[in-house]
């Protein structure tokens, strides 16, 4: 085929897509992360708000934080309120699509090779090798592959691989909100 086979090809520059190739190119595995869009962290997937224990456990810079989240209000759907307070921060407010790319470049930095616009069309296994076909026809292969590229992604299903049985499914909304506000405010 003339080109080159890489150790692992990751579907989805997201978070996990990015933090896995990182993780490997650190080790010297010759990485390729392909990602649908032009622009990683573009158009925003999932919401801007993580645990502080995520960015401590997997030791993540805090140039993306926007914020620190030290209370919440819960509704339920009987319109029932319960506030939530900690004197420390639980969470931060992150700016998405920083956080994406901030995660991208530490895995670039280490060797991981970037092919934006590139989305992943086909996916199959021969024999040793994993071949992918991108929706304009490209080709690549490697040794393995990870498939990073959300919930509702049809490659897991075209390997044969079981449909998730367990799941929760959440809502998130964009606010815009007046500066120097609380989060309690919201």
């Amino acid at each position: 085929m003339g080109r080159e086979l890489f150790d692992t090809i990751v579907i989805g520059a997201g978070p996990v897509g990015s933090h896995a190739a990182q993780l490997l190119a650190g080790c010297g595995f010759n990485v390729a992360v392909f990602e649908e869009h032009e622009r990683i962290g573009e158009p925003m997937q999932c919401t801007g708000i993580i645990g502080v224990e995520c960015f401590e456990r997997f030791q993540l810079s805090t140039e993306s934080v926007l914020r620190e989240a030290r209370s919440a209000k819960l509704f339920s759907p009987s319109g029932k309120m319960m506030r939530l307070h900690s004197e420390k921060p639980q969470a931060y407010i992150v700016d998405r699509g920083a956080f994406d790319r901030m995660l991208a470049d530490s895995a670039a930095s280490r060797g991981a090779r970037y092919f934006t616009s590139s989305k992943v069309a086909g996916i199959e296994i021969a024999h040793d090798r994993v071949k992918i076909s991108t929706d304009i026809g490209e080709t690549f292969e490697s040794r393995t592959a990870i498939i990073a590229s959300g919930f509702y992604s049809k490659l897991a299903r075209k390997l044969g691989l079981e449909k998730y049985r367990d799941f929760i499914t959440g809502a998130q909304a964009e606010v815009t909100i007046k500066e120097g506000s609380k989060l309690e405010e919201i």
